[in-house]
């Protein structure tokens, strides 16, 4: 038929090529046409026919159709060169495509329409196409179209071209979306980034009772503003993803509207990585800029486990999410989560700005040993600032605590991540910290009340973890008594500041200060010191910098104006904590250089004494070396308490009367000073003594020999040797033999006792003690020599008031 009219010579030589340019192809089927010849050529041309199969290529923008069954009518009248008709489509393999707005072909199992059309080819072209609502419908679509179309070329070539398209959609599946979706050469700029994003955004779910509408020029490369794009569309059980890197959002019901550049969207529920989500809102604009941006705020909420496990999927960083991964929480959360989109731009400057607020949540921190309980008040993150200082209050070491949570960045990478506590604890939560070393719970064994406390932890999140994990805790210790040895022992009122570094990883380091006489800068592995050193005295941590590269395992070094034998005997041998006991502690130590002021020795002070600590596998204890005027020799102070405190001295002064003098008993009596009445024998260790000179004052009491054990009513001197004054005693032959029983009779065995009953001293000896020259006995005790012998024996069994240095011969009983 086209060529027939087209070689009819009935049709211009404009018109025929028009013709061949829409390239028909298919059936006709009860064709009727009525075409005048001859003289006749000005009447109107008439046809009329039922369609089969009909194609026509599209034409600068027209739709492109094929499978077109139906009913055709058109009348030419070639006096105007004008064209009108009707085409009545009922088809069951419809496509169509508008190729000026979109890509893709619309494919139909069932359509049914009209159309009504008006061609002028009088001057150029002008084609108007006008469409009562066609339905459309196919496996995943059932819809409503409508349109009106005015195209018009002009013999100079310039072309006009209008399209009003009306594209309802009762109902599709979301993932044939992009169909209705325009994209065509005539959709451009910032529309057709928008147009992009939804087409990538929206993945599953159905789009009913949705809507396109377009109006305006359809010419290619027309100005925006001449043209119109609106839609809705809603959706139900959707799946969104509005970034390649966040996690999805699911089971969506909401709606997306749209209205040229701008696109606004609302999701009042749905849910992400279980997480639920509540009147989610989202827009498409262009900024001042000209950038077409997505933003998007709404609500989630959700146990925190579900939140954890959704920043796991999140690009928060793989050094934050190796962080959060290793947390345990128990507890629910409500955040506030705003995304930007850059859609000109790229994904990758995808922002996200997460609002978490907490409610009485638990977490656990196992690389910390920390749990935090009834945790509330928010947490701020956003990729482009980090984790936001935040303040929130909960329970730490069984005590309120307030937190603030915030984060360090560089060029928008988080590289740190900081947690600031002040809060209090007991001395007992802290030694029960699993983290804590045993050396520190035995200090803090010694502690009573509520320890106030600022700490910082710092926690690496660079790609290269170039640095160490990090936690600062500072303290006046207010509140707080310390029952250590002098200077480091405090009260609750006072205040002692404490200062403590600690730097995690394979090795641990602790480094810090405690009030101003303790320096300490210690490396520790599985919570036992390795190595390190501790500085004493008030010189700073220069000698602990010194000492601390040329060692290896723990030294203690420096200075005390004061040191009581007797608080740091108890001290060390309370080193006990199973974790960490007293022998192990000592594995680790180098060795202790102590310079001391005045040294305490059971109420006697010895001046100016070195003192030399180093631990003696063989001993089991801390030999300790003494030198001074006052005392010199070795001391093992055992590692467990039980055990004895041995002392091998070359001589021990103590202070005493300034001069001896031979005086009566009397005045003796007078002016005499018992220099050991304030001792309670029944609290001294148990001990094994030994001595080549003993003074106190100018009163020499010779060598001495013995094993103490403390009882319930003083204390009892066995294994007894000395030389006093010439008098002696084991030193010479062996006490009598029991002949029954074969053993040493026992008031024969020079034994000492020292009693104490809180308020009196009573010391008593029995056994045989020997001398020489008895006249010297009596000379070196102060007395005239009324005797003399060459030997000398007296089986002894004397008593007398006072402590065993308070011996006089005018008290003795016996």
């Amino acid at each position: 038929v086209s060529e027939l009219t087209a070689s009819s010579g009935y049709l211009s030589a404009d018109g025929q090529y028009r013709i061949e340019q829409y390239a028909p192809n298919g059936v006709l089927e009860n064709f009727s046409l009525y075409m005048p010849l001859g003289n006749a050529a000005q009447q109107n041309l008439f046809l009329k026919s039922n369609l089969a199969s009909l194609e026509l290529g599209s034409v600068k923008g027209s739709p492109n159709m094929w499978g077109i069954n139906g009913y055709l009518q058109l009348d030419y009248d070639s006096s105007l060169n004008h064209v009108i008709g009707i085409a009545e489509v009922e088809s069951d393999e419809f496509s169509i495509n508008i190729p000026s707005l979109f890509t893709k072909v619309w494919d139909y199992t069932f359509v049914n329409g009209k159309l009504d059309f008006h061609i002028d080819l009088s001057s150029g072209q002008e084609v108007k196409l006008f469409s009562n609502v066609i339905v459309a419908e196919s496996e995943v679509v059932d819809g409503r179209v409508q349109f009106n179309s005015r195209v018009r070329d002009f013999l100079d070539g310039e072309r006009e071209a209008e399209l009003e398209l009306l594209v309802g959609v009762e109902r599709v599946d979301a993932a044939q979306k992009s169909l209705y979706l325009p994209d065509g050469p005539t959709i451009t700029g910032n529309l057709r980034e928008s147009i992009k994003w939804l087409d990538r955004a929206i993945i599953e779910g159905e789009v009913y009772n949705s809507g396109v509408i377009f109006r305006g020029s359809s010419v290619r490369g027309s100005d925006p503003i001449t043209k119109t794009f609106q839609s809705f569309y809603l959706l139900r059980d959707g799946e969104l993803k509005f970034s390649e890197e966040w996690p999805h959002l699911e089971a969506l019901s909401g709606y997306v509207l749209t209205n040229d550049n701008n696109i606004d969207i609302e999701v009042p529920i749905g849910s992400s990585l279980d997480i639920g989500l509540d009147g989610v809102q989202g827009e498409i604009r262009r900024n001042e800029l000209g950038e077409n941006r997505l933003t998007i705020s709404g609500s989630l909420t959700g146990p925190t486990l579900s939140g954890l496990e959704y920043l796991q999927q999140a690009p928060v960083g793989d050094s934050l999410k190796t962080t959060f991964a290793r947390w345990q929480v128990a507890g629910d959360f409500l955040a506030r989560i705003g995304v930007m989109v850059p859609l000109n731009l790229g994904e990758n400057d995808t922002t996200v700005r997460l609002g978490i607020e907490l409610d009485e949540n638990t977490i656990n921190i196992p690389d910390y040993g920390l749990e935090v309980n009834q945790l509330s008040g928010p947490v701020v993150f956003d990729t482009t600032t980090g984790l936001e200082l935040s303040q929130l209050t909960g329970q730490l070491f069984g005590q309120s605590a307030e937190l603030e949570i915030s984060s360090q960045s560089i060029n928008g990478q988080i590289e740190k991540m900081l947690v600031n506590v002040k809060g209090s604890a007991s001395p007992e939560s802290l030694m029960d910290w699993p983290l804590q070393s045993g050396f520190v719970r035995d200090l803090l064994a010694q502690a009573q009340g509520l320890i106030d406390f600022s700490a910082e932890l710092s926690v690496d999140q660079s790609t290269e973890s170039v640095n160490q994990n990090r936690l600062v805790i500072d303290s006046d210790l207010t509140g707080a008594s310390f029952s250590l040895p002098y200077p480091f022992a405090k009260t609750a009122p006072s205040k002692y500041p404490l200062h403590v570094e600690i730097e995690f990883g394979d090795e641990q380091s602790v480094s810090g200060s405690y009030g101003s006489d303790l320096v300490f800068d210690l490396k520790l592995l599985e919570g036992a010191i390795e190595d390190g050193v501790v500085y004493l005295g008030a010189q700073g941590s220069d000698g602990a910098n010194l000492f601390a590269s040329e060692i290896d395992g723990l030294a203690i070094v420096g200075e005390l104006n004061r040191f009581v034998v007797e608080e740091w005997t108890d001290f060390f041998s309370g080193l006990s904590s199973i974790e960490n006991p007293a022998e192990s502690f000592a594995d680790n130590v180098a060795f202790a250089d102590i310079l001391v002021g005045t040294m305490e020795l059971y109420e006697q002070k010895l001046p100016n004494v070195a003192i030399r600590i180093e631990p003696d596998d063989i001993g089991q204890g801390w030999l300790t070396k003494l030198a001074s005027d006052s005392v010199q020799g070795w001391v093992t102070i055992p590692y467990l308490r039980e055990d004895y405190l041995q002392i091998d001295l070359d001589y021990l002064h103590l202070q005493g009367e300034e001069e001896e003098k031979i005086i009566d008993d009397t005045d003796l009596e007078e002016e005499r000073i018992d220099v050991l009445a304030r001792i309670d024998p029944r609290r001294l260790p148990r001990i094994r003594f030994t001595t080549d000179d003993f003074t106190i004052g100018p009163r020499p009491y010779g060598s001495w020999q013995f094993t103490l054990e403390p009882t319930a009513i003083g204390a009892e001197f066995s294994r007894l040797i000395f030389d006093f004054r010439g008098l002696r005693a084991g030193l010479d032959d062996p006490p009598p033999v029991d002949e029954e029983t074969g053993e040493m009779i026992a008031r024969y065995v020079p034994h000492f006792s020292w009693y104490y009953d809180g308020e009196n001293h009573v010391s008593a000896l029995r056994g045989i003690l020997y001398a020489d020259d008895i006249a010297d006995v009596l000379t070196a005790n102060g007395y005239a020599p009324s005797l003399e012998s060459d030997d000398a024996s007296f089986i002894t069994d004397v008593n007398w008031p006072g402590t065993p240095a308070f011996f006089s011969a005018s008290n003795l009983s016996g």
